[in-house]
């Protein structure tokens, strides 16, 4: 698809500051930033183990404590 656009001085200098960091063409540039917003605007379909792993979660529980004299639990 050609697009045709016009970009206002700031846009234009993110733009040219995008392309010098990530040498990317002006097309790379808009389908990585397209790709991006794309991605952000999908639904999660995610289950609770993808979400923990993508967060870091390590993992979590719940013990009894032996805090009685005799050592007795809970």
């Amino acid at each position: 698809m050609k697009i045709t656009t016009h970009l206002d001085q700031e846009h234009a200098q993110k733009l040219t500051q995008i392309q010098q960091q990530t040498n990317q063409d002006i097309a790379g540039a808009i389908q990585t930033a397209i790709d991006a917003y794309y991605q952000q605007l999908q639904p999660l379909h995610k289950n609770a183990i993808d979400i923990f792993e993508d967060v870091g979660f390590i993992a979590c529980g719940k013990a009894e404590t032996r805090d009685r004299p005799n050592g007795e639990l809970r």
